[in-house]
């Protein structure tokens, strides 16, 4: 069990059962990277929401906690969990070009200077397409996302429930899905 404490008036207390834990999320933001922070966040399953109604529901289980301890935390929930020795796999170049397609349609509400715009709307997209990746290991599914705030979410392999592929016809067009 995990138990989880805040409010600096009012305190509250969360429990968070290791095996109702679904998913967990790694996040870093421009700030925290600075200062070599991540946060924290696990989705679980059986919560009850108001109403009665069975749902899953995302809690803080650190909001900043040192990047030498990640491996750490994650691993007492996926275990033998180490983020460094992950092997990432990265999206084809397709995709790279499915990602500029959606840049150059919204960079047409950039009144200004398009054609400085289109060429930062590309780096930015390059980068981002860099950085978005996928892992499986024997105890989980990872995916990287986030050239910016990045993240890292994780999925312990027994806890998967569904699995949904959508394409839309740009999608198709480019053999994504």
């Amino acid at each position: 069990e995990f138990v989880t404490e805040c409010g600096l008036f009012t305190r509250h207390a969360t429990t968070i059962k290791q095996p109702r834990v679904q998913f967990l999320s790694v996040g870093a933001p421009v700030v925290l990277r600075f200062f070599e922070r991540v946060l924290v966040k696990v989705r679980t399953a059986g919560s009850q929401a108001e109403g009665n109604q069975a749902n899953s529901t995302r809690k803080w289980l650190t909001p900043v906690l040192a990047n030498d301890r990640v491996d750490e935390l994650v691993g007492a929930f996926v275990p033998g969990f180490n983020l460094a020795a992950i092997e990432w796999h990265g999206l084809s170049g397709r995709a790279k070009r499915r990602m500029l397609t959606r840049t150059d349609v919204t960079a047409g509400f950039v009144p200004y200077s398009l054609p400085t715009a289109l060429l930062v709307l590309g780096w930015l997209t390059h980068k981002q397409h860099q950085r978005i990746g996928w892992a499986v290991t024997d105890q989980a599914f990872l995916v990287k996302d986030g050239f910016v705030n990045r993240r890292v979410a994780i999925v312990p392999l027994g806890r998967i429930q569904s699995l949904t592929l959508r394409a839309t016809p740009f999608d198709r067009r480019h053999g994504m899905k």
